[in-house]
């Protein structure tokens, strides 16, 4: 079983993703740290402990973190989720209220107890990288960190050259990347690629009637149509998820290259651009960059644990 901690700015897709491991018997999900990004903090909480609580497979304990990037300023455009994250839907359901301590220190507690935890970064990598930069010792016992940001090798999802995630705090981004820790990245143009679903599949996770299932299709309401303005057609993507289910199905990553990865920190107009080098000498090429992964096996897996099928 895969050692788990989730660090999220959860919206709908990011809720999906706590939902999905949850109920994943390969993972062990050992927290849930939530960071501002896609929605506020305390939204940002909210929607991790309804994803946990919806999920009804043991739950997670939950940790609020931090409520904006090292030095930018908060994001201020909501994305194809809404100002709250779910298409404005008012969900309910019980949850976890977060803990009381910090998230960067969670994170440091938990990986000094632990060894082989993998991150999956799902938000801005603020908390990643205040935990990193306050206990660099913590490194040693991370085996990975999987990260659904960054762009590069088509197009950009946000401005003309970044990806959100690594827009948003992309200092943090860049010192998560040059942290040492082996990464694997999932960029933007493979998530909307190859993590998409069908009319069908979709219709399917909707009529499961699962309450995972709900917040999943209700809270991601507004996609399609966000999708259809930025890219001319309508479509339903769960990169977040996906990222997930190759965590514990590696078979599903269909191809990837090595390269070191760096974030612009200082541009005007490339402002957060992942910058994927594939020349740099083999030691620095700690980034495992995701270019191709199993669309259909991976749509029946997050229609089934989504839906409630063969959840553990």
């Amino acid at each position: 079983m895969q050692k788990l901690i989730i660090d999220a700015d959860t919206a709908s897709g990011d809720a999906s993703a706590i939902a999905f491991s949850l109920r994943t018997p390969q993972l062990q999900v050992l927290a849930v740290t939530a960071v501002a990004g896609a929605v506020p903090l305390a939204c940002a909480c909210r929607n991790s402990a309804l994803a946990i609580g919806r999920a009804g497979a043991g739950g997670a304990p939950l940790y609020a973190g931090c409520d904006r990037p090292l030095v930018r300023p908060a994001a201020a455009q909501p994305g194809p989720w809404g100002a709250d994250g779910l298409s404005g839907n008012a969900f309910a359901g019980p949850g976890p209220a977060a803990g009381p301590e910090h998230a960067v220190n969670a994170l440091i507690r938990i990986l000094r107890a632990e060894r082989e935890v993998t991150i999956l970064a799902l938000g801005p990598m603020t908390n990643l990288a205040l935990a990193l930069r306050k206990a660099p010792d913590i490194a040693g016992n991370i085996s990975c960190i999987a990260a659904v940001a960054g762009c590069g090798l088509s197009r950009a999802s946000h401005t003309a050259a970044a990806e959100f995630n690594v827009f948003t705090d992309p200092h943090a981004a860049d010192a998560v990347f040059r942290s040492g820790v082996p990464l694997l990245l999932f960029p933007a143009e493979t998530g909307l690629a190859d993590a998409r679903l069908e009319e069908a599949e979709l219709a399917a996770l909707r009529a499961s009637g699962d309450p995972a299932a709900e917040l999943c299709v209700q809270g991601g309401a507004w996609q399609a149509e966000y999708h259809r303005a930025r890219y001319g057609e309508a479509f339903f993507a769960l990169p977040e998820a996906a990222a997930a289910a190759c965590l514990a199905h590696p078979e599903w990553i269909l191809g990837s290259l090595r390269c070191k990865v760096r974030a612009d920190v200082s541009g005007a107009a490339t402002l957060g651009q992942t910058v994927l080098d594939g020349k740099a000498p083999e030691e620095e090429k700690t980034a495992r960059v995701v270019t191709a992964l199993d669309r259909r096996a991976l749509a029946a897996c997050l229609c089934k644990t989504l839906g409630g099928e063969g959840a553990k």
